[in-house]
């Protein structure tokens, strides 16, 4: 059995194949809700950046904005980096926080917050701090935009088949 000193490091074994199980499905969704959100001015966090599909489609539909993708698994982290990499112009745009939303202390930093599937996979004894740390790194007047919460609930509370049909 492994053991991991990070508990995001637990999908591990899985990471390398995430894009290519679900990526055409994330960029799918993700490209079809960015026309409905408001462009941000100051930045944009996305929380749970996983092998980074949102926060490239972000970075790419609003250029020069700073994105700040935070992603505490070590594992996802190094097929976000190795695809921000590949783009090259978004390095400068880009910036990768090594740390678990709970665990941000940087205040008032953007005007957007994304977590697309991220919070169903928040501990519940860091459901405050982590609530806490997004509405903080808001400005005045930022949004912060959820998706997949419901689902992502239903399956941490038990309740996956309601959640499975909910998604066909």
């Amino acid at each position: 059995r492994m053991r991991h000193t990070n508990p995001y490091d637990a999908i591990a074994v899985g990471a390398q194949f995430y894009e290519l199980n679900h990526g055409a499905q994330v960029r799918h969704r993700v490209e079809s809700l960015l026309p409905h959100i408001s462009p941000p001015r100051v930045g944009v966090l996305d929380v749970g950046a996983g092998s980074g599909t949102p926060t490239l489609a972000m970075a790419r539909t609003w250029p020069g904005v700073p994105v700040h993708a935070v992603e505490p698994s070590r594992s996802m982290r190094i097929a976000l980096l190795t695809r921000i990499a590949e783009e090259g112009d978004l390095q400068r745009q880009v910036t990768v926080h090594p740390v678990a939303a709970h665990e941000l202390t940087r205040t008032g930093f953007v005007d957007l917050v994304t977590a697309f599937w991220a919070l169903g996979m928040v501990e519940p004894d860091h459901w405050e701090a982590t609530l806490n740390a997004l509405v903080g790194a808001l400005v005045p007047g930022g949004a912060l935009s959820t998706y997949h919460f419901a689902q992502a609930l239903a399956y941490a509370t038990g309740h996956a088949e309601e959640a499975q049909e909910a998604e066909r």
